[in-house]
């Protein structure tokens, strides 16, 4: 499955390649202006910030700020970023890094925005818990052509946070790494049917119990996961 959709991906992104320089220009572009319209307090800001996030929660209800900060890190950091990043290094050497520094403080401005957004044009009513996200304010906010931008951004970021393609590197490095054949000689896809079923069944135990579930684990795991990082 894997395969087929690398197959596809790698198909499209020779047709698309020409487009590669537009989507950075927008999002370089978009993150410098509205890092100049609102005169970079996202980032004068940062003190207030934690402030909010170590101070203690007027209300009882939903979840806490660290438990929100938690939740949004652990979709954050993960093996994409270990891997793109030393990928990087070696292909372009560390003087990367600072690219990758000056392009992070331009998509944080970016990444504030869209959580403010999300924020502001959540909906309340149609489930138990608010809804958010681009394809709610794109759908709310775009009077013209939103709903059919959020349709295609909610289709296209299946593709992008689709499981397989994590779950996919973690098994790959623990063979590669631990080599566990040495042990027990089941194959290589013996040994990725068993990791891929010990992980089906941790993540269902914490998805299955909700968002509460989700963000108790994320709140315990997250600081020790970007201190090791």
């Amino acid at each position: 499955m894997v395969e087929i959709i690398s197959s596809i991906e790698n198909y499209l992104n020779s047709i698309l390649y020409p487009l590669n320089w537009v989507m950075f220009i927008l999002i370089i572009g978009g993150g410098l202006y509205l890092t100049i319209q609102s005169k970079a307090k996202p980032l004068l800001k940062i003190n207030k910030a934690f402030k909010l996030l170590l101070s203690k929660d007027q209300s009882q209800k939903g979840i806490s700020r660290f438990q929100a900060l938690s939740a949004v890190l652990a979709a954050t950091v993960g093996l994409g970023n270990i891997a793109g990043v030393s990928i990087a290094i070696h292909q372009g050497g560390p003087g990367v890094l600072v690219w990758m520094w000056l392009t992070a403080i331009v998509g944080s401005i970016i990444k504030f925005y869209s959580c403010s957004l999300s924020i502001k044009m959540r909906d309340n009513e149609s489930y138990v818990e608010p809804l958010a996200g681009p394809m709610y304010y794109m759908k709310d906010g775009i009077k013209r052509y939103g709903k059919t931008l959020a349709i295609w951004f909610s289709i296209a970021g299946l593709f992008g946070v689709l499981p397989a393609f994590t779950a996919n590197q973690l098994t790959q490095s623990y063979i590669d790494v631990l080599n566990p054949n040495q042990l027990i000689d089941l194959g290589e896809f013996g040994w990725k049917l068993i990791i891929g079923i010990i992980l089906t069944i941790l993540t269902s135990l914490v998805i299955f119990g909700g968002l509460k579930s989700i963000v108790r684990v994320t709140s315990g795991l997250v600081p020790f996961m970007v201190i090791i990082y």
